[in-house]
Parts: structure tokens; C-alpha cells; sequence
């Protein structure tokens, strides 16, 4: 039988999941992440999942490894890359050796989508972040935003959490079926 995210032929091993996110402090993406890892049993209960944060981990990160989540960092500060952070990136994804990458916002998405291909695996990105006007966004910001409009036709799903989200992004247009 074939695995239904790996496309590859299932084993008694769960498909591992890596969700990578910038930081793991209290905000609406982090805490969606974590109702999704809490959900038990139930969809994504059936996966072995871990979370990668770029940074140290914040409340939410400190609470996910309570309810017994594996969150690891690369320990970047303000989401400045290192060579150091790019080597742990690596490394984990060797480790982990997961068979979905989700990135989670715009930052962590470049790091889900990277691992992702140099493991050969597919990749999600979750945006979740209504752009009102890029001239807003700090410049690092401005330009991880134009990169990852040039690359978001080579991951394998982009969600969403509104039309404006999708539309304001430069994301390619959402399937609607």
C-alpha cells in the first residue's frame, strides 16, 4: 500500500512529520501548531511529529514538550541565519529523517523547503499572515517574502488561512474545486 503523504510504500513505522517554525513564543500560528499536535488521535495523531523551531523555544514550545513533543531549535537569534544554524538544520533533518517538511510563516518555510530538497522530501508551507503592504515588513522581511514568491511554485502545498492571505502574498491561486 502506498503512504498517502511519502507516496512511498508504507512500513509499521508512522510517517514522520517535521513542522518547522520561526519561534515557539504565544502567537496565532504557534498556536495553532500546537492545537494540531494536540489533537491525539485523532488526523494528525497518527503521525510521528516533531517541532523545529528556529529559535530558542518560547511558552508554547516549553509547553508542547510537556504534553511530550519533541521540539528542537537551531538557535538563532532574531532569525539572523548562521552557518552554525544552517549545519544544525542539516543534521536534524538527517536525524529526523522526516517524510513531510510543513513550514510554518515565511522564514521557517525557506528552512522546511532547503531541508526539504536536499532530503528529497515534500514540503508544505502554512502561511499565516495577511500582508497588507510589503513596504511595511522590515527589509530581511521584505526579501525572505520576494524569495519565497519565487520558489512557492516548487513546494508541494501552500496553505493558507484566508483568500486575503493568498492573494496579497503572490502565492500561485488557490485550487478551487
Amino acid at each position: 500500500m502506498t503512504h498517502p503523504i511519502s507516496g512511498r510504500r508504507s512500513s509499521t513505522r508512522p510517517a514522520r512529520l517535521v513542522h518547522a517554525i520561526t519561534v515557539t513564543g504565544i502567537g496565532g500560528a504557534q498556536s495553532m501548531l500546537a492545537k494540531l499536535l494536540g489533537m491525539g488521535e485523532g488526523v494528525f495523531g497518527r503521525y510521528d511529529q516533531s517541532v523545529l523551531s528556529l529559535m530558542p523555544p518560547g511558552e508554547i514550545g516549553r509547553r508542547l514538550m510537556e504534553q511530550g513533543v519533541a521540539v528542537h531549535t537551531l538557535g538563532m537569534r532574531s532569525g539572523v541565519p548562521t552557518l552554525q544554524a544552517a549545519l544544525r538544520l542539516l543534521r536534524l533533518s538527517r536525524v529526523l529523517a522526516p517524510d513531510l517538511f510543513v513550514g510554518w510563516m515565511h522564514h521557517s518555510g525557506l528552512s522546511a523547503y532547503y531541508a526539504a530538497k536536499l532530503r528529497r522530501r515534500p514540503v508544505i508551507w502554512n502561511v499565516r499572515h495577511s500582508l497588507s503592504d510589503i513596504a511595511h515588513e522590515k527589509a530581511s522581511t521584505r526579501a525572505i517574502l520576494r524569495h519565497s514568491a519565487r520558489l512557492s511554485r516548487r513546494v508541494d502545498a501552500i496553505i493558507v488561512n484566508s483568500y486575503v492571505a493568498q492573494a496579497r502574498s503572490a502565492m500561485p491561486p488557490i485550487a478551487r474545486g
